[in-house]
């Protein structure tokens, strides 16, 4: 079909639809389109909450491998292993017993680490069945 023909098709549609009457939107229409609406929200809410995450989980692990394995390695190209640092092994020594001596503090510091990350993750998992976060849900 010519793009002259469709024009004119378009105007013949136009022109017919224009003497029917309007007729009333059915029961509930507007509900629904309010509930899809929502629904189209919260997936491109998610969709971006997700890359997000991703996006920072690969920054983070990229960070983390920068520095339990580059760092390390910088150092022993430039030379500056424990023995070629003045003083490092005695700082060594002294944070070893420290942690020998208050291991009770340290322990107490690592569990309530580890309970904070847990209660944080139970509540990212539970989020959305609790509280104000319930009612978002369609």
């Amino acid at each position: 079909m010519e793009l002259n023909e469709m024009d004119a098709m378009d105007r013949m549609i136009e022109e017919a639809l224009r003497s029917e009457p309007m007729r009333a939107v059915p029961a509930g229409f507007h509900a629904r389109m309010e509930n899809r609406l929502q629904v189209t929200a919260l997936v491109q809410r998610e969709r971006q909450g997700y890359r997000f995450r991703m996006m920072a989980t690969a920054a983070l692990l990229a960070v983390l491998g920068f520095v339990i394995v580059g760092v390390p390695v910088i150092a022993y190209l430039q030379g500056a292993t424990v023995q070629s640092v003045p003083g490092a092994m005695g700082y060594f020594d002294y944070l070893v017993v420290y942690a020998v001596q208050s291991w009770e503090v340290i322990a107490i510091a690592v569990g309530a680490s580890l309970l904070v990350a847990v209660a944080a993750a139970l509540f990212g998992v539970l989020a959305p069945y609790i509280g104000r976060h319930a009612h978002r849900q369609v």
